[in-house]
């Protein structure tokens, strides 16, 4: 009777189909656990283990592996004709579980390979592809029409088919940090090496490579102040070819002036007294002053000898052997200097040489002396020549810029300082070759920019 009682209790009162038989008794399995302890029956989340959570994350990386793989050598199904599954969804399917067990046989070898590795196995294809093609074909097996196929599919994985074999793919986390860690520094040593490979080639790319010149929009740089000590005054000198053919230069002049001056004052006082009587007559002449006083006081008609034409300073020839008994024309004969001069002489190439002006007409008569340097050591241009065009080549640029605050112009401006120099130089050539005395010249009556 009691029996009949909870029957009746239990028993359906609405719906007697089969969704209400499922629901109740569903209810009553439900009301049975509730009495005792709860269910520990495991959710889908917990059947899945750390090695099925490791394969599934893995195996998402399936198209990039099989991208890797020739389209030639990549596995095909079996054409069925009699099927109603068509073949390109087969094919499909195929495709990708054949890059999830490519993946997941890369990641079974110790230690675990990428995809060019992978790729370059023929055996680790071979049991890829293998266990891709008897996957597809127990699908296609179970599997009556096409919309089964697609749906059962959708939720087929690689990792279902080799469960066993993923245990060792999960790994605890203090050995991923681990790996982690050793594959960073193993990449931060490989990008060091590749930086020092760089940095070596472009050295010997650079040393290669010839020296550009600068582009014509570009300003060059500062200039750099000239030293006295750079210039080879000794050097310069030319060989004496007799007794009475001798050049003095600045460092040869200075000493004679010394000796003079403790030994013979009286005859430099009388030189420097006739010098300067002899510019008195020619200054009557209509002639306008000039700045070099000192160097125009020596410079005589006797002392200074005809240049030949000059169209450079720079790429003047060197001076070739002379045969003998030739008279040599690279070397022009120079006056002697007389010893009771050496007096005037030290103090006209002192007065050219000291920065009267301050310190840049100093810079301005050194670039010019630079220039007139080579022309000094090939012994076609005398001291007392010399003297005179820097003299008035100094006077005549301070005057253009004579505001100026620093000798940076010389920049800018040093071919035209070129070309004047030349034009003295000429000028002066050109004086005593018609027999003008030179003290005229020099005192820019008919000088070029005088």
């Amino acid at each position: 009777m009691a029996d009949l009682l909870q029957a009746i209790a239990t028993a359906p009162k609405h719906g007697l189909n089969a969704k209400a038989l499922i629901l109740a008794a569903a209810q009553a399995r439900d009301s049975d656990d509730s009495d005792g302890e709860q269910s520990t029956r495991p959710t889908k989340r917990q059947r899945r283990g750390p090695a099925e959570i490791a394969a599934a994350a893995a195996v998402k990386h399936g198209p990039n592996f099989l991208n890797a793989v020739d389209v030639k050598q990549r596995p095909l199904v079996a054409y069925n004709s009699r099927s109603k599954i068509p073949r390109i969804n087969r094919q499909t399917v195929l495709n990708n579980l054949a890059g999830q067990h490519l993946v997941l046989a890369a990641l079974r070898r110790h230690p675990p390979l990428r995809a060019p590795a992978a790729v370059a196995d023929p055996e680790l294809k071979k049991e890829a592809f293998g266990a891709a093609l008897a996957q597809e074909l127990e699908l296609f097996g179970r599997c009556g029409g096409a919309q089964v196929y697609q749906n059962l599919a959708a939720r087929v994985r690689a990792s279902q088919w080799q469960a066993a074999e993923l245990e060792h793919l999960y790994t605890p986390p203090q050995s991923q940090q681990q790996q982690q860690q050793e594959a960073r520094a193993a990449r931060q040593q490989d990008l060091q090496g590749q930086q020092q490979q760089q940095q070596q080639q472009q050295q010997q790319q650079q040393a290669r490579q010839p020296k550009h010149r600068l582009p014509a929009n570009r300003k060059p740089a500062p200039a750099v102040p000239l030293v006295e000590a750079e210039l080879d005054w000794a050097a310069a000198l030319p060989v004496p070819e007799g007794d009475d053919a001798a050049v003095l230069g600045p460092c040869q002049i200075k000493a004679t002036a010394a000796a003079a001056a403790h030994t013979l004052p009286a005859a430099a006082a009388d030189a420097k007294a006739a010098s300067a009587g002899a510019a008195g007559p020619s200054s009557g002449k209509g002639a306008r002053p000039s700045a070099c006083t000192s160097a125009q006081t020596f410079v005589g008609g006797d002392s200074l000898q005809p240049l030949p034409h000059l169209p450079t300073l720079d790429d003047l020839p060197p001076a070739q052997a002379t045969p003998a008994g030739a008279t040599p024309a690279a070397r022009l004969p120079v006056a002697a200097v007389p010893e009771v001069a050496a007096g005037a002489l030290a103090a006209c190439h002192t007065a050219a040489l000291a920065p009267a002006d301050g310190p840049i007409a100093a810079q301005v008569a050194l670039f010019v002396r630079a220039e007139l340097h080579g022309l000094l050591k090939r012994g076609q241009i005398s001291a007392q020549a010399h003297a005179a065009v820097c003299a008035k080549c100094t006077s005549k640029v301070m005057q253009r810029h004579h505001a100026a605050t620093s000798a940076d112009f010389l920049v800018s401006e040093a071919s035209s300082v070129r070309a004047l120099v030349r034009q003295y130089v000429k000028h002066l050539g050109q004086a005593a070759a018609s027999g003008e005395p030179a003290s005229e010249a020099a005192r820019g009556g008919a000088m070029p920019g005088g």
